[in-house]
């Protein structure tokens, strides 16, 4: 079974798939913003932000854009700078904040 190539009875199924996978994407490129991290465009290795080559095959690297650090705040446990949105929303999670009891 293909994605353009399927049977009538199975387009709810291909749909939501299709939905599913998108969404991985998007969340995966989520991850890798709140990581500071980007994809050797050759390797696929994950690359700090900013890095002029891959440090895994040593491609040069897109230039990257430039980064508002007005968004950014430093982690208090491991020192790496994060989105406040993301920061925000662990720490609310981490005080209980986000239990639905």
């Amino acid at each position: 079974m293909h994605a353009h190539d399927y049977e009538e009875e199975f387009a709810g199924m291909i749909a939501s798939l299709t939905d599913a996978e998108e969404k991985v994407k998007r969340y995966r490129e989520q991850i890798q913003d709140i990581k500071g991290v980007v994809r050797c465009p050759q390797c696929g290795a994950e690359v700090q932000s900013g890095s002029a080559f891959c440090s895994s095959c040593g491609t040069p690297m897109p230039k990257a854009k430039p980064i508002n650090t007005d968004d950014l705040v430093r982690c208090d446990s491991c020192g790496a700078m994060v989105k406040k949105s993301a920061f925000l929303h662990l720490l609310w999670q981490a005080n209980g904040s986000g239990n639905n009891n």
